[in-house]
This record gives structure tokens, sequence and C-alpha cells, in this order.
């Protein structure tokens, strides 16, 4: 009897992962505008497009796709550049050689530390804009999170904005918190 119990807590903890949806939905509305807020956008878009990929994991396919087609329903373009979503599984995108000509952006979605990690070392001064699920996730070397708290809270990471060197307007800065 130990045994199924033992079983059935592994397997609800592997496979049992639900997401937020008002999470989802808030941060589905603000990583666009903050891609927005980029003073020096231009200058790190080169093809007139954003392509926003996000990042998931086999059995978040649809949790992915949805977020496509909602940023889609939202958001036709970024300071006047076309905006373009793609739902893109870890594995193809971590066997890529340039993620510059794929992404702009990318938004992961829960995933192993160990290929969080390897997603941040590959963006990194690539002037990739990147977004997590998850706020801890930013420890990893990503650039941006926002999080259901007491009320709704942006975080920015200190490192990875200096790395990048992006100029996100004051507006940005006076309602996030800059984390290290």
């Amino acid at each position: 009897m130990r045994w199924i119990v033992a079983w059935w807590l592994v397997f609800s903890a592997l496979f049992g992962y639900e997401y937020n949806a008002f999470l989802l939905q808030t941060q589905s509305s603000l990583y666009p505008k903050i891609i927005g807020f980029d003073q020096k956008l231009r200058d790190h878009i080169d093809d007139g497009r954003i392509d926003l990929c996000i990042l998931h994991e086999e059995i978040d396919t649809a949790v992915a796709q949805d977020l496509a087609r909602t940023i889609t329903k939202r958001f036709n373009a970024i300071d006047r550049f076309p905006l373009r979503l793609h739902s893109l599984k870890f594995t193809p995108f971590l066997a890529d050689k340039n993620p510059k000509q794929r992404c702009d952006a990318v938004y992961v979605l829960r995933s192993s530390d160990a290929r969080l990690k390897k997603v941040a070392h590959m963006i990194r001064h690539k002037h990739i804009y990147s977004f997590t699920y998850d706020r801890h996730d930013l420890d990893h070397g990503f650039l941006c999170n926002v999080a259901i708290e007491k009320d709704v809270r942006i975080y920015l990471n200190k490192r990875v904005l200096q790395q990048e060197r992006f100029d996100f307007v004051d507006a940005l800065f006076s309602i996030a918190r800059v984390v290290e």
C-alpha cells in the first residue's frame, strides 16, 4: 500500500503541475508591453519584426499554444514592429546555434533548472528579452518576471540589465523591483 501511495505522489508531482491561469493572463498582457518600454528597441531588432518564442516542455504544448493565441489577439505590433509568436519546445531551441535568428524575446515556462540555465546561457549577450513564468527562474539569468503577490509585481534582473544594455524608460523602474 505504501508503494502505491509513493508512486502516486511521484507521478502527480511529475505530471500534475498546473499553471495559474490568472498569472499567465497577467504575464501575457505585460511582457509585450515591457519590450516596448526599451528605448533602444530599434537597436535590438534586426529583421523589422519582433519574434517572441514561448519555450515549453512537451507536456505544456497546449499551455504555450494558448498563450501564443492570447498574446496574438492582444498585440499585433510593438512600437510599430509586427509581433510574431512561436510556441517552441526546449529541445529544438537548445539545438539552435544562433537563437537570435529565431527569437528576439523568449518566455520560458516551467522546466528543469538545468534546461533553464542552458537557455539563459545561450541567449546571454545576444540582446534577447527574456521572461519567466516563475520568479525564481530569474536566478538562472533571465531578465524579467511578473508575479502576483499582494499585488502585481514586476521584477527585473540587474545583472541581465547591465549585460544586455537594455535601456528601459524610467517609468518601468519606478514600478519594478530590481533584483540581484
